[in-house]
């Protein structure tokens, strides 16, 4: 797994063995989470035409349905993957912090 684009304070883009993973930071009232969605053959597709625009939007449409709420319609709720890759991922990050304090 690597990174492959990022908007600190906001989503990391991951790769791994040809998925992508969308990593967004969000909030929930005083609560801030992670959320990470493998992205679809269509949302790969829109990645390839706008890039990182597209992330953007993706991000602020999964912050703002607010997937982890009990009551939400999010249509990102059962997409989560966060069990499945986040101590990795996590690990990854802080990796990519460490290199950027020492340059």
């Amino acid at each position: 797994m690597r990174i492959i684009a990022c908007e600190p304070d906001s989503w990391f883009l991951f790769e791994n063995e040809g998925s992508l993973l969308f990593n967004v930071n969000c909030n929930y009232g005083p609560v801030g989470y992670d959320f990470t969605i493998e992205l679809t053959i269509e949302e790969k597709k829109e990645f390839k035409i706008k890039g990182k625009h597209f992330l953007q939007s993706l991000a602020n449409l999964i912050d703002y349905s607010t997937p982890i709420s009990r009551d939400s319609a999010s249509p990102y709720k059962g997409r989560s993957v966060d069990e499945r890759y986040s101590a990795l991922m996590a690990e990854l990050i802080r990796e990519w912090q460490s290199e950027l304090k020492n340059t």
